[in-house]
């Protein structure tokens, strides 16, 4: 269960309640579950429950599965589906220890993204089918994936003049000082290849390409500011893109650094996929995360650890869209720094 209080911004659809700031509650729970169908067939199945109260209150239910067929000496074979939320549950779990408690922590703490669409909340809802395979040769790991997305109600972070777009379908971004915009809906298809080398037992590098939908802009300027206008002009178009990406972890200290750099048209806004088959590193830009891990105080049960983020430092990514000679740019990944101390008990 968490409650978030969201900024109270002139130009937003939203009223302040008696405290002056509105609130925005969610409660989640999971359930992931696995069996053997065959002696080679796993199965993985599970589902995220959901319910959002801000301005309406919305429930709604977000199955997953996947399937892994075990080939042997020749690999194996995943097929993944999943309708709603991002499935956290089913991103491989990393080896290093405390993998499976640090990613229950980060599905935890994510959450839904939430728009405003004339005056009224909406959900962004994603239906993904994953078709994958991967092969492990001695220390490095190769995988391919192909996959087709269906988004509804996509919200993106939109940084623009206070008038551009009436407050009725502007949300405050709780992390930066913009706003979140509706776009609408699109469809995408796309594929990858990636190929991963373990460098000893804390260290590899990745390197991934691909080609998939991104959303792009109509060269047209738009009618008017109007909401429904610019979605007009918003649309899915295939693109290009590669990412590399190093993680180490310093002896001693225990320092978890990991930094990641990915290229593609940068005029274009290409959604991250999280893939259902494999592990997935499509961030787009220059990403740094570095994890540190604390001393404890005595008789402490539990551990410390600070985090720190650096998000798109060139800033590359933001779409252009313009209306009545005015510009604002959309984009997934906004530039950001963050940082935070971790309780783990």
């Amino acid at each position: 269960m968490r409650q978030l209080y969201l900024p109270n911004r002139g130009g937003s659809g939203i009223t302040a309640g008696t405290d002056g700031t509105p609130a925005l509650r969610t409660m989640s729970l999971a359930m992931l579950d696995k069996f053997d169908l065959l002696d080679d067939l796993h199965v993985e199945y599970g589902f995220t429950l959901e319910s959002v109260s801000f301005l309406d209150r919305l429930n709604y239910l977000s199955p997953f599965a996947r399937a892994t067929y075990d080939l042997g000496r020749k690999g194996s074979l995943r097929v993944g589906f999943s309708s709603g939320t991002q499935p956290t549950e089913l991103v491989a779990r990393g080896s290093e220890p405390g993998a499976d408690l640090n990613q229950d922590l980060a599905a935890l703490a994510l959450l839904p993204r939430i728009s405003l669409r004339d005056g009224q909340t909406r959900v962004q809802r994603t239906e993904t089918f994953e078709l994958g395979y991967q092969f492990v040769e001695g220390t490095r790991t190769y995988s391919a994936a192909a996959y087709n997305e269906d988004v509804s109600n996509a919200a993106f972070t939109i940084s623009a003049p206070g008038d551009f777009i009436p407050g009725a379908d502007l949300l405050p971004d709780l992390g930066s000082r913009s706003s979140i915009f509706n776009v609408g809906n699109y469809r995408r298809t796309g594929y990858m290849v990636a190929a991963t080398q373990s460098l000893g037992d804390h260290a590899e590098i990745s390197v991934a390409a691909g080609r998939g939908g991104a959303l792009v802009a109509d060269s047209r300027e738009a009618l008017s500011s109007n909401p429904d206008d610019l979605r007009a002009t918003i649309h899915p178009s295939q693109r290009s893109w590669f990412s590399a990406r190093l993680s180490d972890t310093l002896p001693v200290s225990g320092t978890r650094v990991i930094t990641s750099y990915g290229w593609t048209d940068f005029s274009a806004l290409l959604p991250a996929h999280l893939s259902l088959t494999g592990k997935s590193y499509q961030d787009m830009g220059w990403n740094v995360y570095v994890r540190q891990p604390l001393p404890g105080f005595p008789g402490m049960r539990g551990r410390l650890e600070a985090t720190a983020e650096l998000r798109n430092l060139l800033a590359q990514g933001y779409l252009p869209i313009t209306a009545e000679g005015r510009k604002a740019v959309l984009t997934n990944s906004p530039r950001a720094v963050r940082g935070g101390l971790s309780f783990i008990f």
